[in-house]
């Protein structure tokens, strides 16, 4: 519980309280989700980037 005290050390010790008395596991799953969201999202961010860099960069070579 130290950690989800330190990373929630900036609420309320009301919101504390209720954050440690909530089911433990629903907040180490959320955890995950976010991460796995952002895993992902990143990955996708990197193919934008690449494809839009290799759709971009012909033009860029032949214009003036």
């Amino acid at each position: 519980m130290q950690l989800v005290a330190a990373r929630f050390s900036c609420c309320p010790p009301l919101r504390l309280v209720q954050l440690c008395n909530a089911d433990f596991s629903t907040i180490v799953n959320n955890t995950q989700n976010i991460a796995a969201a952002s895993c992902d999202s990143y990955a996708q961010f990197k193919m934008n980037i690449a494809a839009a860099s290799r759709d971009s960069y012909p033009q860029f070579k032949t214009s003036p």
